[in-house]
């Protein structure tokens, strides 16, 4: 309900809320909006009703949504385009501190050649006690906490695939699984994220490097262990996306 982003038309560099139709983006209110021009997402609104939006106020840093006046799209639906030189865009607020993390990501690499690329992030630096998820500098799907110590297992090498990822951590374990298939990642221990200040960062390692270059669709987060939930979680996304 209510905008699901703010865009920036490059024509004039005008700023509109698109809405839904339907339960999807209103692709048609946006290239209208935009133009022949390109649109850039300078807010992603949060759809929890906390209103925890994530934003982007550097014209230069916007993400992509609009190419030429053409929404893009993966598998026929919108997503939001990262340039790996210098999009991101910051939530509001810290909002994951001191809990379990539950992660639905789904994202796609336009190119893995620079390394590493991080997709979310959240006071990743040594002591921060921070997280952060995406590409290691070996060219692998890796998730790290910072506290106590550095705790980064990783999966096989990341893909130019669009891919919807699972990722769980608590206090006893990590596990995560792509298109709803269990990967390697899933270790015996794991680790809460901790008590970490930052808001979350998504397109680029908080700390001013690791910038992603890829598309991301739908990101969905619960501060909560959600592993009962996940199936049908995963079916939702896939029913609506035609992942795998």
């Amino acid at each position: 309900t209510g905008n699901a982003i703010k865009v920036r038309r490059s024509s004039d560099n005008a700023e509109q809320d698109i809405a839904f139709v339907n339960n999807e983006l209103d692709t048609a209110s946006l290239e209208t909006f935009a133009g022949a021009g390109d649109a850039f997402v300078t807010t992603w609104y949060d759809q929890s009703g906390s209103g925890n939006n994530a934003t982007q106020t550097t014209a230069a840093s916007q993400p992509k949504i609009v190419s030429s006046g053409s929404t893009i799209l993966e598998n026929g639906k919108a997503a939001v385009q990262f340039d790996g030189s210098n999009d991101s865009i910051v939530t509001s607020s810290n909002f994951i501190a001191n809990t379990d993390l539950s992660l639905f990501l789904l994202r796609k690499f336009n190119s893995t050649a620079s390394k590493p690329q991080d997709i979310i992030s959240q006071g990743a630096t040594a002591s921060s006690q921070g997280f952060k998820y995406g590409m290691s500098g070996g060219g692998q799907d890796q998730f790290a906490i910072y506290y106590p110590s550095l705790y980064g297992p990783t999966d096989g090498s990341t893909t130019t695939l669009q891919e919807l990822h699972s990722l769980i951590t608590t206090s006893s374990t990590t596990t995560l699984n792509i298109n709803a298939a269990s990967q390697s990642l899933s270790v015996s221990s794991g680790s809460q994220i901790g008590n970490n200040s930052d808001p979350l960062t998504i397109g680029q390692r908080d700390s001013g490097s690791g910038y992603f270059n890829g598309n991301i669709q739908e990101l969905v987060i619960y501060t909560a262990d959600k592993t009962t939930d996940e199936s049908g979680i995963e079916t939702n996304i896939n029913d609506f996306y035609s992942i795998y």
